[in-house]
């Protein structure tokens, strides 16, 4: 192409453009010369320029001298399949004495089809939320400016919008500028590709930083909805002022030893060469790194041992650890200050929890747990449920009934008591007895022995390791002299991989480095001259595929082609394609650019499940369809039986470097080819191994090609001739029969523990069968633990005996032929690969579990428990670290990912910013890549490694509870185990020394808890004394007042009045702050009292008090009047009530006197019955007659006094009137008494005339009672 007469950047200098045709031609700029054209140079469209050269010619001029100080290649690529543009360019410089100071390789690519029909939406999503922001984020700035300003997440949100704004704009101007450019031969100019990479480079940076800013506000919203997010965020708050002193204060310092270094070291190292690069070699020891200092020759050098001590001992010791002091100090007093009201939102949570438990609430997985179990057993699920709901009621009742105090209303102390029973059954675990111990034990040891007596693991390593070594060995020839070769790792494109099977793969496999122990093997009859052998016994599988024993599989898989139209989809505008250039004489476009087909499909060597792969339509050449075949889909003949070209290679080395030629001259390798398999099978006879050995290789879009090798080795049972071998199949199968055995005893024991504990939830609160299971589960991680173990455990001893049974179908699968070997011998490796997989994690969980007999251990108690007491806090802290370094793996993806391979990917970004973290890190290949986005990365190392590295220690500091644990008991371990073998020993011995209990405790050296806790103290004691008065006349200080919380406990109804008062003063405040915002808009105070204060605030505030009172009057007069009509309505059903009563009262009493009239006649009739004499005579003396008067007295006497008929019936109209005089007073009107008052008088009314005669009384209240 043309190049710019003005040279590389701009910069001028002698111009030279290579075209290639037939021969190579170097072509002399000339910019003052006429423009020359000739198609045989292979200059198409014209160039000034004074010479053009051949090769030779050009290197025999002196284009290179001695003044050459810098030269600089360029030349740009076109990629058909992603529709790419790249420039590649080479830089040499060289200084004044001669030596080459900087080379650098450096390709910048830009897509020509940037067109998609969803991201457009996205894009207009995101601005017009960015924009929402942007709104939101002024007006608040207007309404308190002064308080924003200080909060430092202000100017995050400021950075996000302003670079998102930054990057839309960018995209939107690239994207006009790149309509030409597609469309013209501005493509040709390279000056027009640097300017379109310029726009992509600030593209990148604004959106690198636009989404490293989006990032860190997620933590603000966290921060915002969750406490111990806040916690931790003010923790960084809290220590980011102390930290920034003492990072000035070391800063200084650090410059000091860095000017020392420059000045000392400069001519020893070139790592200490420039004041740039001796701060950079600083920074790395600083964080650990001591490759600058073992770049210096240190004989000539003498200081450089003192200069290394005091700085690694000032900075990487003593500092790291003033930031772990800082932040620890930091967590701590948050800690404090947040503490109180930590609890309290825990309180209430469990509060509301309770209350929603016990008015019936469920949440979403007990609603799931309720519908499984109706789906299970219809009806039970919901008695249960039922039940269990009724026996809380019914308890809830019974304690209320009793007077019981409810949980809000107790104290700290008898709450965290109360928790403590409540939960005594959730963090009381049953310690293991030594029986389980001693057979956990047994089950480890024979389930290690199984492992390491089938996986080979050494045996597979060796094996690995030779064919690698083997591999790294033979290397390919480049074509440019009898010295250059291409290594193993240095094969990256097609041609190279071609290459390497076509020069490489012979002479790996038929290259036997021991020749003497082969012909050993033959004279010896172990196998024959033909056999092919890596490194003397690891013989290489041939089988007989037909007549010909075949010893090689290549298996092909081609890409599907297009045709190359400049678009990478159908829906891209035809303004918007790639042309390949116009012709500025003629107006037409040229396609010389285009490739005519492009392919975009990467197809996986070992996956099935790959779209765009040509099958059906593959044609071979005549030369290949002996040993080659075309397969579908399915067929076992290809690797994987994912279809392809398959080409079996022979055992001969003749017959299959032949074949290899063949593929090669007959384009058995084209750009189409996307991936091929190289597999063979190798067999160790010392060892009786089996191996399946896979080469692949797989190119992608872009051209580059992944490869890879993988050897799975199986150690073989041999069970065909098991009775040779029945000692090693003993030792190998005894202990897996042991192991298994032990894990059913496991899995029975869980099911045991299970089904405890199922009964006792069952009849303790009548507990579901799920629930139970879920928290058996749940609360207990070993139980969990332990069935993943016994699990895999199973499903790993299905896979060995599906091993078992491959080993007995080796011998016949060998007899079908070579292409049913290889299938037999790949589903073997995979079956041995999942159990590898298996049992390594198995071994991991296994590991573990012995955790679950110490846990009763007092320190290991302690332990757990500090784990358990910080784990909040430190699965939020992750949560935060996790969101922070996505913003900078993102920002190290887009900024430097399309130059450094560790960033080409997001998993690849990942694993590269976690290696900043444990200070492993280089910066100047990212200085070589963009200077600007590398200084991003310095504080994302000081942050990460100084900073949240120690959060990790604050928190398990601060958690952490030592303890005096009592001495260890060997005879009571012992016990169950020895006692009845050996009787002579007192195994029930117990001597312990026991502390006082009323000793006052010792107190040891304060930790930086207690230490920070006093500080805090003190703190709050100083504020609370910043708030005190003093009254001047009599010096009388008045403190103010105490926080309600303080004084009492807040429950539910105190909390709503505290709710209304934090509403009401927020409106105030509110309100205040609006005003004074307003008042600044005046210049005198008058105006502004008379406009807004009184014409729009007071005279609003008059408006809407009136409507409000007017409101309540409104509603009160109408609850008066209701009131009033529904208490006179009461009073008459009253006054009815009682006429009645009155009523039902008269006729009782006179029935009463009638009844006492007649007893009293009857009464006296039978007085004169008992003397019938007197009655005969007519007469008496006197002395009858005074005896007569006494009989009569006496029983008189013994009735009582009683009224005669007309004093009763005159003291009952006088009671009656008495009564009805009160009754109507009863009747006058509400203010007289309510209902109940009235039935009181007329109850007391009854009770005057009843006191009368007790036995007349009863008999009344029993009547009026059945009335």
């Amino acid at each position: 192409h043309a190049a710019s007469p003005s040279g590389y950047g701009g910069q001028g200098g002698y111009v030279a453009v290579v075209s290639v045709d037939d021969e190579v031609y170097f072509h002399l700029v000339d910019p003052n010369a006429e423009p020359y054209r000739n198609e045989s140079f292979g200059l198409c469209m014209g160039m000034s320029r004074s010479a053009t050269l051949t090769s030779d010619e050009f290197w025999l001029e002196s284009f290179f001298d001695d003044s050459m100080s810098s030269i600089a290649i360029e030349f740009t690529a076109y990629n058909a399949n992603i529709q790419a543009l790249s420039k590649v360019t080479a830089i040499f410089n060289m200084n004044s004495a001669g030596l080459l100071v900087e080379k650098s390789l450096t390709s910048n690519t830009i897509l020509l089809d940037n067109y998609s029909v969803t991201i457009p939406y996205f894009e207009l999503f995101y601005l017009i939320f960015t924009i929402g922001y942007l709104v939101e984020f002024i007006t608040s700035l207007c309404r308190r400016f002064a308080f924003y300003c200080k909060d430092p997440w202000t100017w995050v949100n400021f950075i996000s919008i302003i670079n998102s704004l930054a990057s839309l704009t960018l995209w939107y101007t690239y994207q006009l500028h790149m309509a030409d450019f597609v469309q013209s031969d501005l493509f040709l100019d390279p000056r027009e590709f640097d300017e379109c990479d310029a726009w992509v480079q600030l593209y990148r940076r604004a959106s690198s930083l636009a989404t490293l800013m989006i990032y860190l506000r997620l933590l603000q919203f966290l921060a915002k909805s969750r406490p111990r997010v806040m916690l931790l965020a003010r923790t960084l708050r809290l220590g980011a002022a102390n930290m920034a002193i003492y990072l000035s204060y070391i800063g200084i310092v650090f410059y000091g030893f860095a000017a020392f270094a420059t000045t000392y070291f400069s001519a020893y190292s070139a790592r200490f060469g420039s004041p740039m690069a001796t701060l950079l070699s600083c920074f790395y020891m600083f964080f650990g790194q001591t490759a600058p200092m073992e770049s210096i020759d240190g004989k000539a050098a003498y200081l450089k041992t003192a200069f290394y001590a005091l700085f690694m001992v000032f900075f990487y010791f003593v500092s790291v650890q003033m930031f772990n002091a800082i932040i620890n100090y930091s967590y701590n007093r948050v800690s404090e200050e947040m503490g109180p009201g930590l609890e309290r939102e825990r309180t209430e949570a469990k509060r509301k929890a309770m209350k929603a438990k016990l008015a019936g609430h469920k949440s979403p997985v007990q609603r799931l747990r309720d519908y499984i179990m109706a789906v299970l057993r219809p009806g039970a699920g919901t008695d249960a449920v039922q039940s269990g709901e009724n026996v809380e009621a019914n308890v809830e009742d019974e304690g209320k009934a009793a007077g019981a105090p409810q949980f809000e209303t107790l104290d700290d102390e008898t709450k965290a008591k109360v928790e403590t029973y409540l939960n005594r059954d959730k963090a009381s675990k049953s310690p293991e007895s030594a029986l389980s111990q001693v057979r956990f034990f047994i089950f480890a040891v024979c389930y290690i022995w199984f492992l390491a007596a089938n996986l080979s693991v050494n045996d597979n390593f060796q094996l690995q390791k030779v064919l690698r070594d083997l591999i790294d060995q033979m290397a390919l020839p480049t074509g440019q002299g009898d010295a250059t070769y291409d290594t193993w790792d240095n094969i990256v494109t097609l041609p190279q991989s071609a290459g390497w099977t076509m020069y490489v793969l012979p002479r790996l496999l038929f290259n036997n480095s021991a020749v003497e122990t082969k012909a050993l093997a033959v004279s010896a009859e172990i196998y024959d001259d033909s056999t092919v052998c890596l490194k003397g016994w690891n013989c290489i599988v041939s089988l007989k595929n037909g007549t010909d024993k075949k010893l090689v599989r290549i298996t092909q898989r081609r890409a599907m082609v297009q045709r190359n139209d400049g678009r990478l989809n159908s829906h891209t505008p035809a303004n918007l394609v790639f042309q390949g250039g116009v012709d500025n004489e003629t107006g037409k476009f040229l396609s010389q650019l285009l490739s005519a087909t492009r392919s975009e499909t990467y197809i996986d060597p070992y996956s099935s499940f790959v779209d765009g792969v040509e099958n059906g339509s593959l044609a071979l050449a005549p030369a290949l369809e002996g040993f080659c075949d075309v397969t579908e889909p399915g067929d076992d003949q290809a690797h994987s039986a994912n279809g392809g070209i398959v080409c079996l290679l022979d055992a001969d080395y003749n017959t299959f470097e032949a074949q290899l030629e063949a593929m090669v001259s007959n384009d058995f390798f084209t750009p189409e080819s996307s991936s091929w398999v190289i597999d063979f099978a190798m067999q160790n006879s010392n060892r009786q191994i089996l191996s399946y050995v896979q080469i692949a290789f797989a190119m992608h879009p872009s051209g580059v090609v992944d490869k890879d090798v993988q050897v799975q080795s199986i150690l073989m049972f041999n069970l065909n001739y098991w009775l040779d071998s029945f000692w090693q199949l003993t030792m190998r199968l005894l202990p897996g029969i042991l192991y298994t055995g032990l894990t059913f005893n496991f899995a029975w024991k869980l099911w045991t523990d299970f089904k405890r504990e199922k009964y006792r939830r069952w009849h303790k609160d009548h507990t579901g069968f799920l629930t139970t299971f879920i928290d058996f589960f749940r609360l207990d991680v070993f139980n969990t633990l332990e069935l993943i173990s016994i699990l895999v455990s199973l499903w790993s001893g299905i896979l060995f005996v599906l091993w078992l049974m491959y080993d007995t179908l080796l011998q016949s699968v060998k007899e079908e032929g070579f292409t049913p070997f290889l299938a037999f011998s790949e589903t073997v490796a995979y079956q041995a690969r999942l159990y590898n997989r298996l049992s390594a994690s198995n071994i991991l969980m296994i590991g573990m579990r012995p955790f679950k007999f110490v846990r009763e251990n007092p320190r290991i108690a302690k332990f757990i428990e500090c784990f358990w007491e910080g784990s909040s806090d430190m699965s939020w802290f992750v949560v935060m670290l996790f969101v922070t370094m996505c913003g900078f793996v993102m920002l190290s993806y887009i900024s430097f990912g399309p130059q450094i391979s560790e960033c080409s990917g997001l998993q690849a970004s990942f694993v590269y910013c976690f290696r900043f973290i444990l200070g492993d890190f280089d910066y100047d290949p990212l200085f070589a890549v963009d200077p600007v986005m590398t200084f991003f990365m310095f504080p994302y190392v000081v942050i990460m490694y100084c900073v949240f590295s120690n959060i990790f220690f604050a928190i398990i500091d601060r958690h952490f509870v030592a303890s005096d644990s009592q001495p260890f008991q060997w005879k009571k371990k012992l016990k169950p185990l020895f006692s009845r073998i050996c009787r002579c020993i007192e195994w029930d011995e117990d001597y312990v020394m026991e502390d006082d209990p009323n000793a006052k405790k010792k107190l040891g050296p304060p930790s930086r808890r207690e230490r920070v806790k006093e500080t805090q103290l003190q703190i709050q004691s100083i504020l609370a004394s910043d708030g005190e008065l003093v009254n001047s006349m009599d010096g009388e200080v008045v403190t103010r007042s105490q926080d309600i919380s303080d004084i009492c406990d807040v429950d539910e109804r105190l909390d709503d009045v505290l709710t209304w008062g934090r509403t009401e003063a927020r409106k105030v405040v509110t309100q205040f702050n609006s005003l004074i915002t307003k008042k600044r808009a005046y210049r005198r105070d008058e105006n502004f009292v008379k406009k807004t204060i009184m014409e729009e605030f007071v005279a609003k505030e008059i408006v809407e008090t009136k409507s409000a009172m007017e409101e309540a009057c409104r509603h009160m007069l109408y609850a008066t009047r209701v009131h009033e009509r529904t208490a006179e309505h009461d009073q008459e059903t009253l006054a009815k009530y009682i006429y009645l009563m009155e009523k039902n009262i008269r006729n009782k009493l006179a029935e009463r006197n009638a009844l006492k009239h007649e007893v009293e006649q009857l009464q006296s009739s039978s007085d004169n019955l008992r003397n019938p004499r007197d009655r005969a005579t007519g007469g008496a003396d006197g002395d009858r007659n005074m005896g007569a008067a006494d009989a009569s007295g006496e029983v008189v006497a013994a009735e009582g006094v009683r009224p005669t008929d007309a004093e009763s019936s005159s003291g009952s109209s006088d009671e009656g009137d008495h009564r009805q005089t009160r009754m109507q007073g009863a009747m006058r009107g509400p203010q007289a008494g309510t209902g109940n008052d009235a039935a009181a008088d007329v109850a007391g009314a009854t009770a005057e005339f009843t006191s009368r005669d007790p036995t007349a009384a009863a008999a009344d209240t029993k009547q009026t009672g059945s009335k």
